[in-house]
């Protein structure tokens, strides 16, 4: 399943990279895509709370006000 394997990706690029934002964006875009809403909206929730700063963050700002609507 290419969600398993997005998912399995993400967490290896975590450990390397644990606040790296964009690698913290796809997470909560994966989680929202496997029907984890609530787990996607505290991811996107905590990474604008700490991040103010990414190239992805207007797309963030979208996908919570999305997830948080549906």
């Amino acid at each position: 399943n290419n969600l398993v394997e997005a998912r399995r990706t993400i967490d290896n690029a975590l450990r390397i990279a644990p606040e790296n934002p964009e690698i913290r964006f796809h997470l909560a875009q994966i989680q929202a895509a496997a029907g984890d809403i609530q787990g996607a909206i505290e991811s996107l929730n905590e990474l604008l709370k700490v991040r103010k700063d990414f190239s992805a963050r207007a797309d963030a700002e979208a996908l919570l006000s999305t997830l948080k609507s549906a």
